[in-house]
């Protein structure tokens, strides 16, 4: 373990995330860039256990070209439940796989010397894994890290098998990594002494294809033997005349497709060293099986192996409680069958006399129904009357509107034009009024004379005394004035009469028009 500070741990800045977990730096300050750390989420102790076997094999790994595990701690989450497993590592530059896509952007092939180099140190990696009975299972670009030196180095054995004895190999599975870099012969096979470890030369032989032909993912070994290899040999002819032809000649056995004619990795690490030695490291030449493979290790899985131990009894632990639990839970399962046993006998007597509620209810709509059905003739002709005083009152109610519509036109004109007559004739009237007005103080005026005379002649008792007074012509002039004066008073009440006979006439037609 190592002493984990939270604080460190950057959550905000994820530098990578995989099948099994994710990466972040974990520094003290920002200028710190050694270490990052991989946390691994765990649900429950069974999870928890199957995830350990990365952290044992990487905590049990010393060399240059496989990553290390400086260290882990194991938190349980807040929800009592999962579990958090975070590892120590060193912090590397990026993968070979982003690298390789880097390089096709820029069109920055590899060159011999790097392909042998990265071939060389991936051989010298696993070779050192399976000496320690540790076989990756999973070869491919992504899990394979560069350092700032561009070092080539072993990372992600989280799916890696570790073979203790004879016997492990009879319950491993086959195939468990990406099959564009899986061997043939483990496809869906059980895992064999002789197929794992050469099943991971044939992995390092794909990756190494890649780099010389600069292309990803050009096999795919789930096809049939004879179209497998026609497509190697496709891919071999590619080679020809750009790398030393010890070189392809060494790739085309390491991908050969029966694995008893591949050669194992120590041979491709003898004839590697021995045809490109300038090239490569000579601290990792030297390395070969030394003292540094043969490292003792024991005291790092004797703690993790007690660490599962101690989990194990836990999970033994929490699985007790479990069952005690699940004991309680199935007493509460039994009275909670029986309540509602209970209920649904309450609920089925009540379904069955809800039916007979119901039978009930559909002899007595059968008795509505027929009653309905003799009344349907009378229904008919009541909906044929409503229909015909619908239609009458339809008939109306056009005829209203028509009327109305009539009253607006034609009737308001005829008012208009009775009103106008009504007003000359009213003002004929008063000029005529006027006129008479003017005539008869005209007369008055000239009667004042007579009439005073007239009093005088009434006065006197005889005629013959007027006569004498006023002489035979005066008499006849005065009567002949009063017929005068008679004669203006009959025109005048005949023009009076006149008048209100037509006005009388202009009302009468008007409330005849409005009828």
């Amino acid at each position: 373990m190592f002493r984990f500070h939270q604080s460190r741990l950057q959550l905000k800045e994820k530098l990578g995330k995989g099948r099994f977990g994710t990466v972040f730096p974990y520094q003290k300050d920002p200028q710190d860039r050694k270490w990052v750390v991989k946390r691994i989420r765990a649900d429950d102790p069974d999870v928890l256990i199957a995830s350990l076997p990365e952290v044992v094999l990487g905590f049990s790994c010393d060399h240059p070209r496989v990553v290390p595990v400086k260290g882990y701690f194991i938190e349980k989450d807040l929800d009592n439940v999962s579990y958090n497993i975070y590892m120590k590592l060193p912090r590397m530059k990026e993968t070979l796989g982003n690298d390789f896509k880097e390089r096709k952007r820029k069109n920055n092939s590899y060159q011999e010397q790097d392909i042998v180099q990265h071939f060389h140190s991936l051989v010298c990696g696993i070779e050192y894994l399976h000496s320690k009975k540790i076989y990756h299972g999973d070869v491919k670009p992504d899990n394979l890290l560069l350092d700032e030196n561009n070092v080539l180095k072993i990372a992600d054995v989280g799916i890696a098998k570790h073979v203790e004895d004879e016997d492990s190999y009879q319950t491993l599975p086959g195939q468990v990594g990406t099959y564009q870099y899986s061997a043939p012969e483990v496809l869906g096979e059980k895992a064999t002494k002789e197929t794992l470890p050469k099943a991971d030369v044939w992995s390092i032989g794909v990756v190494i294809l890649e780099l010389c032909l600069f292309d990803f993912r050009m096999l795919n070994s789930s096809l049939p033997q004879e179209k497998l290899q026609n497509k190697l040999d496709e891919l071999f002819r590619n080679l020809q005349g750009k790398y030393n032809s010890k070189l392809i000649n060494l790739i085309e056995r390491v991908l050969s497709l029966d694995p008893k004619k591949r050669p194992e990795i120590g041979e491709v690490r003898a004839e590697l060293e021995t045809n490109f030695s300038e090239i490569l490291d000579e601290d990792l030449v030297h390395l070969g099986k030394s003292s540094l493979i043969q490292k003792e290790t024991q005291p790092k899985t004797e703690v993790l192996n007690q660490h599962i131990k101690e989990i194990s009894q836990q999970q033994e632990v929490e699985r007790n409680q479990m069952k005690q639990k699940i004991s309680q839970l199935e007493l509460q399962q039994v009275e909670q069958k029986q309540q509602y046993e209970s209920r649904i006998q309450v609920l089925l007597d009540q379904e069955a006399k809800n039916q007979q509620e119901f039978a009930q209810l559909e002899a007595d709509l059968k008795a509505i129904s027929h009653k309905l059905a003799g009344n349907d003739t009378t229904l008919r002709s009541y909906e044929e009357q409503i229909r015909s005083l619908q239609q009458a009152k339809a008939s109306f109610e056009q005829k209203s509107k028509d009327l109305e519509k009539y009253i607006e036109t034609t009737v308001k004109n005829q008012m208009k034009t009775y009103e106008d007559q009504i007003k000359a004739l009213q003002k004929h009237q008063q000029q005529e009024e006027i006129k008479f007005d003017q005539e008869r103080t005209k007369l008055l005026k000239e009667c004042e004379p007579l009439q005073i005379k007239m009093r005088e002649f009434e006065n006197l008792k005889n005629v013959g005394a007027k006569r004498e007074i006023f002489g035979e012509d005066y008499v006849r002039n005065l009567k002949k004035v009063v017929l005068q004066l008679d004669e203006k008073f009959n025109q005048w009440f005949e023009f009076q009469a006149h008048e209100s006979k037509l006005v009388i006439s202009v009302r009468r037609d008007r409330r005849t028009g409005l009828m």
